[in-house]
């Protein structure tokens, strides 16, 4: 594919991003109830991580409903929504979507 704004140059990766059924390294997150949570918290459960900049912009919001949306009703499945919010916007945005996970 052509690179369509020359000036801009592509993104370099410092690791492969890991492939179908591997292992992420685990991490730390704070939920809006400022518990501490990792990837080894959800054992046992497939995991998607959707990372986006704020849940207070319109097109971080939607995508974040409607990634919750999909995944309503699978048990088996934990949806991570990643943001660089505080803990305090996080809730709000919650309780504005009337969302009770973290």
């Amino acid at each position: 594919m052509a690179n369509r704004h020359p000036a801009r140059q592509p993104l370099q990766h410092k690791r492969q991003p890991t492939g179908r059924r591997q292992c992420r390294p685990d991490f730390n997150l704070v939920t809006k109830d400022l518990a501490d949570v990792s990837l080894k918290t959800y054992a046992g459960k497939k995991k998607l991580i959707s990372i986006v900049p704020s849940s207070d912009t319109g097109v971080c919001a939607a995508s974040t409903k409607i990634f919750k949306r999909a995944l309503k009703g699978r048990g088996d499945v934990v949806a991570l929504v990643v943001s660089a919010d505080l803990p305090f916007a996080q809730g709000r945005f919650c309780g504005a979507e009337g969302s009770t996970t973290s």
